[in-house]
């Protein structure tokens, strides 16, 4: 508090003075808080009841020194310097009487005694206490037992030891937990010990310690000398570096950029193609095989791209030329005798059924028409693809990108849908195959999965289970008509009782209509005769106008289903599928509803 002062190093010493007479400290019980809370708020224990031996004097002078107020304490350690040399000057009847104790009133002190009197003058002089303090009125003993000049002595240099010692821990505490400077930064140690100097609390000066190396500052613009070497020593051979290894080239894929499909460049249709007006070469991929790589190409689909029993065949033409080359040939009579062991002869080269040439050079696999090729029957080739073989890897390479439509919508009201999927140079109809991939429904959670494959001229009908209706089945129709493929959307249903499906068109749909409005008439009438048959007596022709509305109920809860399925559905209802030709279980696509996956040059 504001109030700390020399009074608080009383109390310490008076509390030493406590443990002197007692052995122990006043309030040695509890925790360290405990402890000094009964320092601040306790009268210490009485010393006598614990040692009654003790001298009152000391007793006395140890209660005051140890008053909480300080104002009740002694002012000055010197006024409890004069106390206690007083205390100890008188000598007392008890030990004056005593007959051969040293001191003895007639008998002059032994060595002991003046020993003991030289280290009580000794700790005087410690305590630097003038002579004239010493000198005062002696005290008044209370009791006649007091202790022997070998303990008063004992006790009053270790007292004054110990008032040393704490004095020196008080300043070195202070010292120790000074505030750094008011920058924030950390004093060195240097000016550590500056400030533990200034204090004058300790007389042993810091350890010092060597300064902390600094780097010297390099100068500036300082031309390196260059080394100087005795001529006559050797100079060290340079070691040999190891020999790097070769980096082994990174694989590349030859496929890297072929796409999946590409679009022919289709021969007018009101043109012949002639020698004299040939028709240009074109890219169909690019291709990265390595130098002792091997290239292969085969046709895909060559006996099913024609509608009619020809076929195309592809075999490659060797006439020297440095280029690899394949021929694509229309063959008319099925026939091989201008093949030889899987290669086409050089006069076969000339044949005008040849219709287009294909090679690879400088990494360009091209494409090209030649002789007399008709629109007519060379563009079927879109209706296959390629398999390209390097090094036993093969990817297919489609002569036609798939056409993407949208989903082909329900039209209920009309009765039905159709939409046409591919128009001209179709292949052949047995090898034409539709697949229904999901239907999509509002009254269905989730679209409906399917994989119900048609052939060219047939249907599939695709059961639905609505809540509130009887089944609904839905029929996909695949057919060719004029060089057309078209997809056909109907919808059927079986009424309550029956057994066979009733196709939902425009007129099965007005018929619906008028039976819901008779039906809600009849159930009218009928609600009315029954509120006039409840007071009468005949009760079975209530009961059995209570049977005609029960059927009535359930038709028109049938109806009114089939009315709100028809306004849900149509056009929100949609059927997914995709068209192919296939040929020795190869699809090639031709038409789809889903997205195409992206070529690898980026197009769609």
């Amino acid at each position: 508090g504001p109030d700390f002062d020399h009074r608080a190093d009383i109390y310490s010493l008076g509390c030493t003075l406590y443990f002197l007479l007692t052995g122990h400290p006043p309030f040695d019980e509890g925790t360290l808080t405990q402890r000094i809370v009964k320092h601040q708020t306790q009268p210490p224990p009485d010393i006598l009841a614990a040692h009654a031996d003790a001298p009152q004097e000391l007793v006395d002078i140890c209660m005051k020194m140890m008053a909480k107020d300080p104002a009740d304490r002694y002012q000055s350690v010197a006024e409890v310097s004069r106390l206690l040399t007083g205390w100890r000057q008188p000598i007392h009847a008890d030990h004056a009487g005593d007959a051969g104790q040293p001191g003895s009133k007639g008998q002059p002190p032994d060595a002991d005694s003046a020993t003991a009197q030289s280290a009580t003058n000794l700790a005087m002089e410690e305590l630097h206490v003038p002579d004239a303090v010493t000198a005062g009125p002696p005290l008044q003993s209370k009791k006649k037992r007091t202790w022997s000049e070998e303990q008063q002595t004992v006790i009053l240099v270790a007292a004054a030891v110990f008032f040393a010692i704490v004095v020196l821990s008080v300043a070195l505490v202070v010292m120790t937990f000074k505030p750094s400077q008011t920058d924030g930064t950390e004093m060195s140690n240097t000016e550590t010990a500056q400030v533990a100097l200034s204090q004058g609390d300790s007389e042993t000066p810091p350890l010092e310690q060597p300064p902390l190396e600094q780097p010297l500052p390099k100068p500036d613009n300082v031309t390196p000398q260059p080394k100087t070497t005795d001529p006559k020593t050797p100079k060290p051979k340079d070691p040999i570096p190891p020999k790097a290894e070769p980096e082994k080239p990174k694989a590349v894929d030859p496929f890297h950029e072929i796409p999946t499909a590409v679009d022919l460049n289709l021969l007018p249709a009101t043109a012949r193609h002639s020698q004299s007006d040939p028709h240009p070469a074109f890219k169909l991929a690019m291709l990265h095989p390595g130098a002792d790589s091997t290239l292969k190409i085969e046709l895909v689909g060559g006996g099913s791209a024609l509608p009619h029993g020809d076929r195309f065949l592809l075999l490659p033409v060797m006439d020297g030329n440095s280029e690899p080359t394949w021929l694509i040939r229309l063959d008319h009579s099925q026939a091989d005798e201008d093949i030889t062991d899987g290669v086409f002869s050089a006069t076969a080269a000339e044949d005008p059924t040849n219709v287009a040439r294909i090679w690879f050079g400088q990494g360009v696999l091209m494409f090209e028409w030649l002789g007399d090729a008709i629109a007519e029957t060379a563009n079927h080739l879109k209706n296959c693809a390629l398999d390209i073989t390097i090094d036993g890897k093969t990817r297919c390479l489609a002569l036609g990108r798939p056409r993407v439509v949208e989903p082909l919508a329900a039209d209920l009201r009309g009765g039905s849908a159709a939409r046409t999927l591919t128009d001209g140079y179709l292949p052949n109809a047995a090898n034409l195959r539709l697949v229904v991939t999901a239907l999509e429904c509002p009254l269905l959670d989730a679209r409906l999965k399917q994989n119900t494959v048609i052939k060219a001229k047939g249907q599939a009908d695709i059961k639905v289970d609505i809540d509130k209706l009887n089944p609904v089945m839905i029929r996909v129709s695949y057919d060719i008509k004029g060089g057309r493929t078209l997809v056909g959307l109907e919808c059927f249903y079986r009424p309550s009782g029956g057994n066979r499906f009733v196709r939902l068109r425009a007129a099965e749909w007005i018929k619906l209509e008028k039976l819901y409005t008779d039906s809600m008439s009849r159930k009218q009438r009928l609600t009315a005769d029954i509120a006039k048959q409840k007071g009468k007596r005949s009760n079975s022709l209530l009961a059995r106008k209570k049977q005609q509305l029960e059927v009535i109920d359930k038709r028109l809860a049938e109806v009114r289903a089939l009315l709100d399925f028809r306004e849900a559905v149509h056009d929100k209802g949609k059927v997914f599928f995709r068209e192919y030709v296939v040929d020795d279980e190869r699809r090639i696509e031709m038409t789809t509803t889903d997205a195409p996956p992206e070529t690898k040059d980026g197009s769609k």
